[in-house]
């Protein structure tokens, strides 16, 4: 190993052309340079692709390779199209409109080394729209401060049932990636959820590094808030098919394995009232099902969590 061991920043781009050169300038100014940048699109149709190879033509001393498909895969995909073609040691990932701090991949080392580690999750800096801005940061910061104290399997236990782990904020080595065998491609729009679960399954632990290292956008139209369903609820129709397929096909026989019950019943519950976002349902059904849910025991778990935190 080098002192100064390349790390390879992926920035996945899907007409990204609005903030694509913010994202790529926050990059070229890191204080670290051993950096390789891919930018991985995924058959973006707004005018992307120009833009990041005229900052390539402007930026020419600067390591950059472009990974492009002829069709579109997901993020899942794109993720994986520009890992498999990186040369470092680390990978960082970026969202075309995210921003790196000029001392994140510093930071991120500093902390993988002298931890020891080969993965870490930080804290993520959130801007643009306000509502937004707000709802990501509570329901965030909630999670950290309960994740960040467990053992491995308690981390696994935890994300079996919920799991708010930004992927903006991972760091880890291609290494690690390459023995998880990449993103999971059977759910392209829900990359998160397997693949942490996967890591703690493999008793590997995923430390917290309590620091905001990424500028995560919250965008009106990003693909976590781009669909509003019947009253109000902003989620993207294509997450939530992802999602309910790996509760299904994963998570629904890991829970009944570790005698979830409660929980199990819960989230099933919860996932058919979501589909009425998306499907029409008979009012008996929606009825029906939005009595269980209020009458499930995890309802009342929740409701007195909240009056203790008031």
């Amino acid at each position: 190993k080098t002192t100064d061991p390349l790390v390879s920043i992926i920035v996945i781009v899907y007409n990204s052309s609005n903030y694509i050169l913010e994202t790529l300038e926050s990059i070229r100014s890191q204080s670290y340079k051993n950096i390789e940048l891919i930018i991985s699109d995924d058959c973006s149709t707004d005018n992307t692709l120009d833009v990041c190879k005229k900052w390539i033509s402007d930026n020419p001393n600067f390591h950059t390779k472009i990974c492009t498909t002829e069709k579109n895969t997901g993020i899942s995909g794109n993720i994986n199209r520009g890992v498999k073609i990186a040369t470092g040691e680390w990978i960082k990932l970026l969202s075309g409109d995210d921003l790196l701090f000029e001392d994140s991949i510093e930071r991120f080392l500093s902390f993988v080394s002298s931890n020891g580690v080969e993965v870490c999750v930080s804290r993520m800096h959130f801007f643009g729209d306000l509502k937004n801005v707000e709802f990501k940061r509570k329901h965030y910061d909630e999670f950290y401060d309960v994740f960040s104290e467990l053992s491995v399997k308690q981390k696994f236990k935890l994300l079996l049932k919920e799991c708010t782990l930004p992927m903006p904020g991972l760091f880890i080595s291609k290494k690690l990636f390459e023995s998880i065998g990449y993103i999971n491609e059977d759910y392209p729009f829900a990359e998160e959820w397997p693949t942490f679960l996967t890591i703690l399954k493999k008793e590997i632990d995923i430390p917290y590094f309590n620091e905001e290292l990424i500028k995560y956008r919250c965008a009106e139209n990003s693909l976590s808030s781009e669909k509003t369903g019947n009253n109000g609820f902003k989620l993207n129709y294509v997450v939530f098919k992802d999602t309910y397929k790996f509760f299904i096909n994963i998570r629904r026989p890991l829970m009944f394995k570790n005698f979830f019950f409660l929980s199990l019943v819960d989230q099933t519950i919860s996932y058919y009232i979501m589909q009425k976002q998306y499907f029409p349902i008979s009012k008996f059904n929606a009825l029906f099902f939005s009595f269980l849910k209020f009458f499930s025991p995890l309802s009342y778990v929740r409701f007195f969590k909240r009056m203790v935190k008031r």
